[in-house]
């Protein structure tokens, strides 16, 4: 059986990130935040880790989140598309989905880990340090 999701891409932001620190609506977003966040605990389990890794190949940035669990580990990549997209198929080995920006990007890596009640961390060693 294939999970697929069908949604048209938006343009607008996610978040309304404002200078000035308020709390987020995420109405706009709360189906989707559930959906994954429970498709993520059917994968792995309890989250034990949840890394952020914003990267670019080419010209073309992205953030490759690595959730792991006692069951097994998972990947998220959040591809900065400049539209919102929602994951196609929650069959795939790594899920990936489409941000407008990085600001969308962090955000959104939050709320999910936010969702999942665990701190994201960055990967160990990342800054010359030892692994």
């Amino acid at each position: 059986m294939t999970k697929a999701i069908n949604k048209q891409p938006d343009i607008c932001p996610l978040f309304k990130a404002d200078p000035i620190s308020q709390p987020f609506n995420l109405e706009a977003v709360l189906t989707d935040l559930n959906q994954l966040c429970e498709e993520i605990v059917e994968r792995v389990g309890t989250i034990q880790h949840y890394i952020l890794y914003p990267h670019r190949v080419f010209k073309q940035r992205a953030w490759n989140i690595k959730i792991t669990g006692e069951k097994s580990t998972t990947y998220l990549l959040l591809n900065i598309g400049g539209y919102y997209q929602f994951i196609n198929d929650m069959n795939a080995i790594r899920l990936s989905m489409n941000v407008k920006d990085d600001v969308d990007a962090f955000w959104l890596a939050y709320a999910i880990a936010d969702k999942l009640n665990i701190q994201p961390t960055i990967p160990n060693g990342i800054f010359g340090g030892k692994e």
